[in-house]
């Protein structure tokens, strides 16, 4: 028996399935049949010349769908390949020539296929990359070309990495149209270890961004002047731990950054680093144990000036829940999906915080009947009942003091109103925070018998309706958290009075409601020790 299908009949695209059925009397006999319909596509040939005209045989393509979710991953030896790619709008990077020897980078940030094509990548077209530190000694890191795509509001990446930094005789150019600057960007950056002062790391991280398009070469050799200085200090550490730093250049509203090289930092010690200014930096701590790392720090992307010196820290006490401003919603509704995203391990500084954890949950009520339970430190998705109603948020944490004797419980409760949100906008949810920033030692203890002022930092959600704080209430326990007792608050310090005994942890706890009525309550325990 001969079964034919017809493809050209119907609308549906992709694959199709049904079976031949046979029976004689109770035998019935099933055969499967299967017939694949293929979307609207084309025959894109994609041909590479290297710098003097000819076909190159080494190249690596990499085509990623913007209207689709299709890619390919094109190599050959003969200096073209043709691949089948549906009707839609793609990019491209290529990268062509002999491995670490003499690369040319070339980006299409705009192609669309409509038809049987040819793309052409011209090494021809592009011009030499060559980054020169200031610091004649220092030593080559990691380099990248970072492609961010921007497409009908939603970004995507392309990123090529060079763990021993840009080969000597590395090309880069544009190949296609120029873009709208709001739609396409090119981030390309060179680090380099420059000579250590005792044991503080000195970097050079030096970036720069092209709007638009990709730069045609990129040649460049700022002096010390030309470039800010940033130094980070470290809290304390675990002597079984090992910890890194590293920075990665980015623009306003991009989700991705250049790649950091990280190196590695000392507990109460420092770094310097230089970088260029015109665009944004994002700072990264991590401890890290045999297996990997188990906690991080992450900055708010920095924006400095040359010719000056800027200071941050890293891992100093109190940690707790952090929320600094981002365009990225903490807690959130759309449509009727609440979704949180909390950092519940964040440091003095207000850098947002991540750890493993021994045990987690995060619950949201409605009405006082619980939606919904998770076993994550923070975040997380719940669909709800459409309409208005109260919800509370509850989050808690519990992490071993061998991974850090600090922030072994965290955890943060939040009363708000919120409402159906139509049309698929994404609607930040009233959320406060307070951050504790008492000044301790370098161990992170405060004396017994004393008072300390502990500030108390309140951040608000950007765009939410957030209600402002007038009241701060403040408790105190040295036993764990299993008695408290209250702290005066004058204006926003809260006065502890250290009665625990030398050896004892101080556990600090807060609630606050806002003048719209939403809540706030958060807990640390062991958020300082008594000395």
């Amino acid at each position: 028996m001969t079964v034919t299908g017809d493809a050209r009949l119907g609308t549906v695209d992709g694959a199709h399935s049904g079976s031949l059925v046979a029976s004689a009397g109770a035998e019935v006999l099933r055969t499967p049949l299967g017939l694949s319909r293929e979307v609207e596509s084309y025959d894109v040939t994609f041909t590479h010349l290297d710098r003097a005209g000819n076909p190159e045989p080494d190249f690596f393509t990499l085509v990623l769908g913007l209207s689709n979710q299709r890619s390919r991953f094109l190599s050959g030896t003969g200096g073209s390949v043709t691949t089948r790619l549906p009707k839609g709008d793609y990019h491209a990077l290529s990268d062509m020539g002999a491995a670490g020897i003499a690369n040319t980078v070339l980006i299409r940030p705009d192609l669309e296929v409509t038809g049987n094509t040819t793309i052409t990548f011209d090494a021809r077209t592009a011009k030499p990359v060559r980054i020169t530190p200031p610091d004649a000694s220092a030593t080559t890191g990691v380099a990248s070309v970072l492609v961010e795509r921007t497409y009908e509001g939603v970004p995507d990446y392309l990123r090529g990495v060079y763990p021993s930094g840009f080969p000597a005789d590395m090309a880069i150019g544009q190949a296609g149209p120029e873009l709208p600057a709001d739609q396409a960007a090119v981030i390309v950056g060179a680090e380099f270890n420059g000579a250590p002062i005792g044991d503080t790391p000195v970097s050079y991280r030096l970036s720069w961004a092209e709007r638009g398009r990709a730069p045609t070469g990129l040649v460049r050799a700022p002096a010390k002047g030309e470039l800010a200085e940033v130094r980070t200090r470290f809290g304390p550490g675990l002597p079984d731990k090992t910890y890194v730093h590293g920075g990665n250049a980015r623009l306003p509203g991009n989700l991705l950054g250049g790649v950091a090289g990280m190196r590695p930092v000392t507990p109460l010690g420092s770094a310097i680093d230089y970088v260029t200014t015109d665009v944004q930096w994002e700072w990264t701590f991590l401890q890290q144990n045999a297996s990997g790392a188990e906690a991080l720090l992450l900055s708010t992307p920095d924006v400095y000036r040359a010719g000056r010196r800027y200071g941050k820290s890293f891992n100093e006490p109190v940690f707790g829940i952090t929320a600094p401003a981002s365009a990225d919603p903490y807690l959130s509704r759309r449509g009727d999906d609440i979704r949180a995203g909390l950092w519940l391990f964040g440091d003095k500084a207000g850098n947002l915080g991540d750890s493993m954890v021994d045990k987690a949950r995060t619950t949201l009520f409605r009405d006082g009947q619980p939606v919904g339970e998770l076993p994550t430190a923070g975040y997380g998705g719940f669909t709800v009942p459409p309409g208005p109603a109260e919800y509370r948020l509850e989050t808690e944490a519990v992490r071993s003091a061998d991974l850090s004797p600090f922030a072994t419980t965290v955890s943060g409760a939040w009363t708000f109103r919120s409402d159906t949100v139509a049309g698929g906008e994404v609607r930040p949810l009233p959320l406060s925070v307070v951050r504790f920033t008492p000044k301790l030692d370098d161990s992170g203890a405060a004396p017994a018998g004393r008072v300390l002022p502990v500030p108390l930092v309140v951040e608000q959600q950007r765009g939410a309706d957030n209600g402002r704080i007038d009241r701060i209430d403040v408790e105190v326990s040295f036993d764990d958290g299993a008695t408290w007792s209250k702290a005066p608050v004058v204006g926003r310090t809260a006065l502890v009075r250290n009665t625990g005994q030398p050896g004892a942890w101080a556990s600090l706890r807060v609630g606050a409601t806002d003048s719209k009525g939403n809540t706030v309550r958060q807990t640390v325990i062991h958020a300082y020790r008594i000395a």
